[in-house]
């Protein structure tokens, strides 16, 4: 294998990345080409330190003047058929949207974090955290659908009726936030 080989494949990947958001994402081509980064193509991982930080305040600016996703957009705005929102429980939402082919990636990347955690079909999850519009709850389940998995959420339900969904579920593997996982640790 020749020298630098390895980071061969995630530099192809990067760049191929990086010229598809500049040719179709207005947000990112502005932000690039006031920050001198264009067209945008590293010659290696090194030299992406170039590129600028996009930080959540410029993001929800963006989305203020450009309702309701602003213009951080790589695929037109018809073709974004899943809308998520952030929860906001410590700042503005901040919305993004997915194709029916990007949303297939991050189920597909899901299914592999559990995987790689060593969760597997055998396994029965139970999900101790509401499915509200943020889409982190939903993610998760339906990768770990998409593994095999036996799945059960507990919905709205107080944590003593969850307690008697987890006993009677008997999960091998219980998912939720600190927040919700903790009035179990009494």
């Amino acid at each position: 294998m020749r020298s630098g080989a390895t980071e061969d494949i995630p530099l192809l990947r990067l760049n191929r990345l990086l010229a598809e958001i500049w040719e179709r994402n207005p947000f990112y081509t502005r932000k690039w080409r006031t920050a001198l980064v264009g067209p945008p193509r590293v010659p290696t991982l090194k030299e992406f330190v170039r590129f600028p930080f996009t930080t959540r305040a410029e993001l929800l600016a963006d989305q203020a003047a450009n309702p309701p996703l602003g213009t951080n957009l790589t695929f037109p705005a018809q073709d974004c058929k899943r809308m998520h929102r952030s929860s906001g429980t410590t700042r503005c939402p901040l919305w993004w949207a997915d194709t029916p082919a990007s949303w297939q990636s991050v189920l597909g990347c899901s299914r592999k974090l559990f995987d790689l955690a060593g969760v597997g079909v055998q396994d029965r999850l139970f999900f101790l955290m509401p499915f509200t519009g943020s889409s982190g709850p939903w993610i998760m389940y339906e990768g770990a659908g998409r593994l095999g998995c036996a799945c059960g959420t507990a919905g709205a339900a107080e944590a003593a009726e969850q307690l008697v969904m987890l006993e009677c579920f008997q999960p091998s593997v219980v998912l939720g936030k600190p927040r919700h996982l903790q009035a179990f640790g009494r």
